[in-house]
């Protein structure tokens, strides 16, 4: 007898132990990265409360925004079809002086009152109780052949070093990061990122056409996600 309830105990001892590994396994390899805040009280329980996570594009915890578009400006040229455009020529960075636009112009506009680019800035706000690194990405729905973008340095710089800039990136490869792993973002903290979209001159006939779209996603550490899309021609 005394035997059958020692190797019970040991069972139950090995059970408990095996659950607990269990816990910990979930607890410590979760995809979300989720923040456990842990206290103990005077009869020595430990508890522990698990962070909420939540992401939304604009300013505002509960709705979301639609990324802003920075340029061009007005709307006599905002539904306006892009015409090719150089990044980089002539050893000078056109691509600012196409954002900036023709002087007396729209920003992306040339001085034929074509649409050369469009520059979007997409904010986003953690409204998580923990702070939260941040990886976004993007991906595009019937891309013309020649599309380009970039993320450009605030919402009024676009830097390109050279025509083969590894920093300009091609609408047509699979989705793509864009913000990797940022630094903590507080709660209720924002985070703004503007990118330049363009159809790039080859110096040869182009046959560009048709509509785009750009799908933006943003992932949380804190285990929320978005997404939003925005639609070119």
């Amino acid at each position: 007898m005394n035997n059958n309830v020692k190797n019970d105990n040991d069972r139950k001892k090995i059970t408990f132990v095996v659950i607990a590994i269990m816990v910990i396994m979930i607890t410590t390899t979760s995809s979300t990265y989720a923040f456990l805040a842990l206290s103990a009280n005077s009869t020595n329980n430990i508890t522990g409360t698990v962070a909420t996570a939540s992401l939304v594009f604009g300013t505002t915890c509960g709705s979301n925004s639609a990324p802003t578009l920075i340029a061009p400006a007005t709307s006599t040229y905002q539904n306006t079809p892009m015409v090719p455009q150089y990044a980089y020529n002539n050893s000078k960075n056109v691509l600012q002086l196409a954002f900036n636009g023709q002087s007396g112009k729209d920003k992306c506009v040339d001085s034929n009152n074509n649409a050369i680019c469009r520059a979007y800035t997409i904010t986003v706000k953690n409204c998580s109780t923990a702070a939260a690194h941040l990886t976004g990405k993007i991906s595009f729905t019937n891309p013309t052949t020649n599309l380009k973008w970039k993320v450009m340095t605030n919402a009024t710089t676009v830097a390109v070093t050279s025509a083969t800039d590894a920093n300009i990136k091609s609408a047509t490869t699979a989705e793509q990061v864009f913000v990797a792993d940022t630094g903590l973002i507080a709660p209720n903290g924002t985070a703004s990122y503007s990118i330049i979209f363009w159809i790039q001159e080859t110096g040869s006939a182009q046959n560009d056409s048709g509509t785009w779209y750009a799908t933006i996603q943003f992932d949380s550490s804190a285990g929320g996600g978005i997404t939003s899309t925005i639609t070119g021609a």
